[in-house]
């Protein structure tokens, strides 16, 4: 059993660098500092990038994809990703006791708090780049609703000016998806915040 666990830490740790970084994800920065989101995004599609955690696959193809204007593909990703980190999130517990007999690299990567946020503001910004503002909507939901789980105070969550922006953002979607209570319930809470 020990063989096969220092085999896996061993192949996990020649995968990234000493920055963390995985080799693709260099080549991805490098074309999003030229502004080539289009290659940024072939890239994170690529060979290398299936070694990957597919939670960090989905989001950067959800990301890349929506700024590359490929918005099929990344409101799919995109959808992927909300689920991969919803179903990682609940079990962080028993994969931080697992961390201290193994190295981090064969863990499956979980998204922070305010990382989650950001997967449904993405979702949403992609499905109002298709014109389609119910499924926007929805996206817009998963964002209020994750708000909501954990305060800013408790310290487990993202800052108060963020948060309001993002109800913000959420009323925005809510009114042009033309649902106005739910835009006037998520204008108030970014104005309380």
């Amino acid at each position: 059993a020990s063989v096969a666990t220092l085999g896996a830490c061993a192949t996990s740790g020649l995968q990234y660098g000493r920055d963390g970084l995985a080799p693709v994800d260099h080549v991805v920065r490098a074309n999003l500092v030229t502004g080539q989101y289009g290659s940024a995004y072939e890239a994170a599609l690529g060979k290398d990038a299936r070694l990957r955690d597919r939670l960090l696959r989905a989001l950067a193809v959800g990301t890349l994809g929506l700024y590359a204007s490929r918005t099929d593909s990344s409101v799919w990703a995109l959808d992927r990703a909300y689920s991969l980190a919803e179903d990682r999130w609940s079990k962080r517990l028993a994969n931080a006791a697992a961390s201290v007999a193994v190295n981090d690299y064969v863990l499956p990567y979980t998204a922070g708090p305010t990382e989650r946020l950001f997967i449904p503001f993405y979702g949403a910004l992609s499905w109002l780049s298709r014109d389609d503002r119910d499924d926007a909507a929805v996206e817009a939901r998963r964002l209020v609703q994750l708000l909501g789980e954990a305060p800013a105070d408790s310290g487990a969550g993202a800052p108060d000016e963020l948060r309001g922006l993002l109800h913000y953002v959420a009323g925005a979607v809510f009114e042009a998806a033309g649902d106005r209570a739910a835009a006037d319930v998520a204008y108030r809470n970014a104005d309380r915040l």
